[in-house]
């Protein structure tokens, strides 16, 4: 059977290792003792470079087959099946290094045409206002679980003022079954990896009246990945406003014909 043209080459470069096979000495006169101790001695010193060269190519192949079968190959143990895997082991590595070259270049040419886009004019919005209008309860609060700020459909939703949230802490405001759970977690998320983003937790709010709401709590890291304060967000529907105007009845309707 025909050899492939990589794994030819393999066995031509293994071939050099070994060296050509030379032929008969042809020091001294023939069937002299002298001349048959030479050529012996020759032949003794050339067996043991052969056996060497041969040592040091079975040493070679037998760390190709271990590479092999690191990256997944089934290889046969005869040399020839080793080689043959290695250049098609070989093949697969060149396509896929330019298959990686044609990904890196054309990764390349759409940064640059990002680069080269026009950028949005950045907006120009003031935080504070979008966190006080919001129409999303929410409150703030510092490490040690003090509410520092809060907006107003969060006294909303909590029938409390302003002036009294700030009195209170995280701890004031969650269900008291699960005020255990809370001190683990405040402890695990305060000592936690923000490198990849805020912390999170769930937890049920005591509302007055007895009611619950859920309650999201999350950490919110600084711009060196520690932790930077609590972000409060309730999910709640706030109580109709007592003081509010009552919409307008719609007239009643016409009578009806007397019979």
């Amino acid at each position: 059977r025909g050899v492939p043209r990589d794994a030819a080459l393999v066995l031509d470069s293994l071939a050099l290792e070994v060296g050509p096979q030379q032929g008969p000495e042809d020091g001294g006169l023939a069937g002299s003792p002298r001349a048959g101790k030479t050529s012996q001695r020759r032949r003794n010193e050339r067996n043991e470079r052969e056996q060497k060269r041969s040592l040091r190519i079975s040493m070679q192949i037998d760390s190709l087959r271990a590479m092999l079968e690191r990256s997944g190959y089934d290889v046969k143990p005869s040399k020839f099946n080793i080689l043959t895997s290695v250049a098609q082991y070989m093949n697969q590595l060149q396509a896929r290094n330019q298959e990686l070259q044609v990904e890196r270049a054309e990764l390349q040419r759409v940064r640059a045409a990002v680069d080269m886009a026009p950028r949005g004019r950045a907006l120009d919005v003031d935080y504070a206002h979008v966190f006080l209008h919001a129409s999303v309860a929410m409150a703030l609060a510092g490490l040690d679980g003090r509410l520092t700020e809060c907006n107003s459909l969060f006294e909303a939703c909590t029938s409390a003022t302003r002036e009294d949230l700030l009195d209170l802490t995280i701890f004031n405001l969650v269900h008291p079954e699960e005020l255990e759970a809370l001190f683990k977690e405040v402890s695990l998320m305060l000592h936690g990896d923000l490198r990849r983003g805020p912390l999170a937790m769930d937890k049920r709010m005591r509302l007055r009246g007895g009611e619950t709401a859920r309650l999201l709590l999350t950490l919110i890291p600084d711009e060196a990945h520690r932790p930077g304060f609590f972000h409060l967000g309730l999910q709640c529907s706030p109580p109709p406003d007592p003081g509010a105007v009552a919409p307008p009845r719609p007239p009643p309707p016409p009578p009806g014909p007397r019979l």
